[in-house]
């Protein structure tokens, strides 16, 4: 069955269970780490987008979600932020971010 992403933030509100900063190389460059696979990948969150990125208040509610989760300003859906994003294997996924 083919997955086509609606932007509920459903996926996205529990994906901090697999995906996690390893590090932060400072300059909004991230090293995510996925638990199923133990793989690694840098994530770089793109510069028109640091503001929403450090507005962090989303966790509050959302304690599980993936670390680069955000909904879109004035709106409920979701929004990704960072290049490549770790949920980047989801087909379909709407990702607001330069490659």
């Amino acid at each position: 069955m083919a997955f086509e992403c609606e932007q509920c933030g459903e996926c996205c509100s529990h994906l901090g269970l697999v995906h996690s900063i390893a590090e932060d190389r400072g300059n909004y460059e991230f090293v995510v780490f996925n638990l199923y696979t133990n793989e690694s990948d840098v994530v770089t969150v793109d510069p028109d987008k640091h503001a929403i990125y450090d507005d962090k208040s989303i966790f509050a509610a959302l304690p599980e979600a993936c670390p680069f989760f955000r909904h879109q300003p004035g709106s409920e859906k979701s929004i990704l932020y960072g290049a490549p994003h770790p949920a980047g294997y989801l087909p379909g996924l709407w990702l607001l971010a330069d490659a």
